[in-house]
């Protein structure tokens, strides 16, 4: 189970919504996609290539955002993963700053994300 939090929290939708909620309530999305998320859920992920030749196919890295401000990552094809604290928008710049300069960790949570079968970052 999750860990309580002093500070409500806010989520960003897949419709781009942003709505406060907190680890342990529901929040509804008032935003054009009218779904629900509960703690823990992801909230959007995405795939790309950075271009770099570490294996024939490039370097496949897939990153997801969490309703609580993490961001997971694993990197298909040199098998590394990690966590870091979203600060500005979700963009494939920000996660290689993350990446690139050391500010993740791995983590249980972005080890499994990656590594395992139907993990939100497990298919390239």
């Amino acid at each position: 189970m999750l860990g309580y939090w002093a500070a409500p929290l806010s989520a960003r939708h897949k419709c781009g919504h942003v709505a406060p909620m907190c680890a342990i309530h529901i929040a509804p999305c008032r935003g054009p996609c009218s779904t629900r998320l509960l703690a823990g859920d992801t909230v959007e992920t995405i795939r790309f290539n950075t271009g770099r030749k570490y294996t024939a196919n490039g370097q496949r890295i897939t990153a997801t955002l969490h309703d609580d401000g993490m961001v997971t990552f694993f990197d298909h094809d040199r098998g590394i993963d990690g966590e870091f604290e979203l600060i500005g928008d979700f963009t494939q710049r920000r996660v290689m700053e993350a990446y690139d300069h050391n500010l993740s960790k791995p983590t249980r949570r972005s080890w499994s994300d990656g590594m395992l079968k139907g993990g939100c970052n497990s298919e390239p």
